[in-house]
């Protein structure tokens, strides 16, 4: 069996890319070849030689695709603006120019950890479908303050791009980067949630449903399904044995949401803590210290953020949900008044 990923970063992100590689590694030494490819733009020798290590300790190979030139053509050709100077958020969309070889490949964020098995999501069959995802559940509260409804709103299911299983081959067949540019270049507003709001924008009825295990993201981390039903009351995109399914055996752990929900920071609160810096500290960064939190000059936002940790750590996980996508997006939404109004 041949199995081919890539994830895309830099050197900020280094750290997290490693420990997720490590990770996959692991739990995945019953795959003869397993190829990993880090898209990488002005990454330093040093975290190569990092990332070298991990794939040799595991006896491994593991390339890097210097994509500078192709992101930056991306601008040009699709129309986009740079984010923090960079296009390296909307590399999903030319993974058939970086790897013009290939006929699948499956691409996970950095920020996750592979907790199992990924031979059952490589060998899902896709073939009438250019891309397959697992459903975005996050979004669904009455308040949403990070993507348009235009959006969120136009199709029965809206997906989350932390995890792409892409058949290529298709994608190139069915000349899906004339529809993209073309569709982008219609859409006048800006993509909120960059790569992910565009494919669902115009990819939507060409994509395949996964399961929750395949990208088991923050936002029901700790989470009762009762409590996700209760406050993502918008749309049911999954079943409550699926979610059972998910929490009890997670096969992809995707850190998202606040800082304090990612386990990179010392004083980062999530049920995964544990298993995350147990790969750390068979890292080559074992010997750095954790990051720390990022202040908040909103004394209100600083304040929020700081209660919502307390109630992570206390372990009051469905009280918090409400007060992260209930209460929290009615703060948010009532400062960005205030905020609009000055």
């Amino acid at each position: 069996m041949v199995v081919n990923i890539a994830y895309s970063s830099s050197n900020s992100y280094m750290k997290c890319t490693g420990v997720s590689i490590l990770s996959l590694y692991e739990n995945n030494k019953n795959i003869r070849y397993l190829n990993v490819y880090v898209i990488t733009s002005n990454v330093t020798d040093e975290n190569i030689l990092k990332l070298q290590h991990i794939a040799n300790t595991f006896n491994r190979k593991i390339e890097f695709v210097n994509a500078s030139d192709k992101l930056c053509d991306l601008g040009e050709k699709f129309g986009l603006e740079p984010f923090r100077g960079s296009f390296a958020v909307y590399s999903t969309l030319i993974m058939d120019d970086i790897f013009p070889l290939k006929e699948k490949i499956l691409v996970i964020d950095s920020d996750t950890i592979i907790n199992g098995s990924i031979i059952d999501l490589w060998e899902t069959n896709i073939e009438k479908h250019v891309i397959a995802l697992v459903p975005e559940v996050g979004l669904y509260g009455k308040i949403n303050s990070s993507e348009d409804d235009s959006i969120l709103f136009k199709h029965n299911i809206y997906y989350n791009t932390g995890v792409l299983l892409f058949n290529l081959k298709k994608w190139r067949n069915d000349n899906i980067s004339e529809l993209l540019i073309s569709g982008i270049k219609t859409y006048k507003k800006r993509f909120r949630i960059f790569d992910q709001s565009i494919i669902n924008y115009l990819l939507n009825d060409k994509i395949l449903r996964l399961k929750v295990k395949y990208n088991f993201y923050t936002a029901v981390h700790g989470i009762s399904y009762s409590t996700l039903q209760k406050n993502f009351n918008q749309k049911k995109v999954f079943s409550e044995s699926e979610f059972i399914e998910a929490r009890n055996n997670p096969v992809i752990v995707h850190f998202t949401g606040f800082p304090f929900e990612r386990p990179w920071y010392k004083k980062g609160i999530t049920p995964y803590n544990s298993m995350y810096r147990n790969y750390i500290a068979r890292s080559p960064w074992a010997k750095e210290e954790l990051e720390k939190l990022p202040k908040n000059e909103n004394l209100i936002l600083q304040f929020y953020y700081t209660t919502a940790r307390l109630l992570r750590k206390l372990g009051f996980y469905n009280l918090y949900h409400w007060y992260r996508y209930v209460l929290g997006q009615k703060l948010k939404q009532k400062l960005d008044v205030i905020k609009s109004s000055n």
